[in-house]
C-alpha cells in the first residue's frame, strides 16, 4: 500500500474487515482471487471522515467501491446497504460479489492501469515538443551552411539596410516561433487526456465482463443500474456547479455510461 493510500484510508476513517469478521465476504470471493491469480485484497469500509468538510461528508454517502492498490479494495457502508449485504459473515450478494469482482479486476491491473492513464498525459507532449525542436534544430543547420552560390552572390552585393517597415519584426518571428510550441503542447497534452480516457473506458468494460463472469450478467447489470441511479438521485438533489457535483460528475464522465456497460455485459 503506498503512502497516498494509507493517507486516503486515514482521512476516511476507514475500518479494515477482519477475515473473522466478514468471512462471508472473504469466502464468497476466494474464487475470484484464484481466477486472477493475485492474493486476496485487504477490504476497507469507509467511516465518518476525520476532516469535517461537505464533500468528504457527501462522498461517504455514496454506494461506491475502489481498488486503491493492488492489495486494498475500498468501499462504503452505504454500498453495502444497497447491494444487501450488512452481515459480512454471510455469504454476500450476487450483485455485491460482482462488483468487489470487478474491483479486484483493477487490484490484478493497477499498475498497468495507472501506466495506460497517466503516460499518455505525459509522453505524447514530450515526444511531440521534442521531434518539433529537433526538426528546428535540423532546419537552422541546413539554413547555416551556406552554399557556394551563396557565397559568391555575397561576395558582389553590397548590404543593404532593412527597410523600415521590417524593423523590429524579430519580435513577431519569437512570437511566431514559441507560439508553435504552445499550440503544439496544447494540441499534445488534449491528445494525451483522449487516450487516457479511452484506455479507462477500455478498463472498466473488461472489469464489468469479468465481474459478470464470475457471477452472471443479471448480477452486474442491476448492480450497476443501482449505484449509478443512486449516484445521479444524489447529484440531482445538490445544486448545479457545487464542489461536490463537479467532482463525481467528471469522475462519471471519465467512465463509459449506464448504457454502454449495461449493453457491453449483455451482449
Amino acid at each position: 500500500m503506498g503512502l497516498l493510500d494509507k493517507h486516503v484510508l486515514d482521512a476516511l476513517n476507514a475500518v479494515p474487515l477482519m477475515k473473522d469478521a466478514a468471512s462471508g465476504l472473504y469466502s464468497s470471493l476466494e474464487g475470484v482471487a484464484s481466477t486472477l491469480k493475485i492474493s486476496m485484497p485487504t477490504f476497507y469500509v469507509a467511516g465518518t471522515p476525520k476532516v469535517i468538510h461537505p464533500v468528504l461528508e457527501e462522498l461517504a454517502k455514496l454506494p461506491s467501491a475502489a481498488a486503491l492498490s493492488k492489495d486494498t479494495v475500498l468501499l462504503s457502508e452505504p454500498m453495502l446497504k444497497l447491494l444487501g449485504s450488512t452481515d459480512l459473515t454471510q455469504p454476500i450478494s450476487q450483485e455485491l460479489k460482482a462488483v468487489l469482482s470487478h474491483e479486484m479486476h483493477h487490484c490484478s491491473n493497477h499498475t498497468g492501469i495507472l501506466l495506460a492513464k497517466f503516460v499518455p498525459i505525459f509522453a505524447l507532449p514530450a515526444i511531440a515538443l521534442t521531434a518539433t525542436y529537433l526538426y528546428d534544430r535540423a532546419q537552422a543547420k541546413k539554413a547555416a551552411t551556406p552554399k557556394p552560390e551563396d557565397i559568391e552572390r555575397a561576395a558582389t552585393e553590397t548590404r543593404k539596410e532593412l527597410p523600415k517597415d521590417e524593423k523590429g519584426s524579430g519580435f513577431l518571428d519569437n512570437l511566431i516561433y514559441y507560439g508553435k510550441y504552445v499550440a503544439i503542447g496544447v494540441a499534445a497534452t488534449a491528445a494525451g487526456l483522449l487516450t487516457a480516457r479511452y484506455v479507462s473506458r477500455h478498463f472498466e468494460f473488461a472489469a464489468d465482463s469479468f465481474g459478470a463472469g464470475m457471477t452472471d450478467k443479471g448480477a452486474m447489470a442491476s448492480a450497476l443500474e443501482k449505484v449509478l441511479g443512486t449516484t445521479h438521485d444524489l447529484l440531482a438533489s445538490h445544486p448545479k456547479g457545487g464542489i461536490f457535483s463537479r467532482i463525481i460528475g467528471e469522475t462519471i464522465q471519465a467512465h463509459p455510461s449506464l448504457t454502454e456497460r449495461v449493453a457491453n455485459i449483455l451482449r
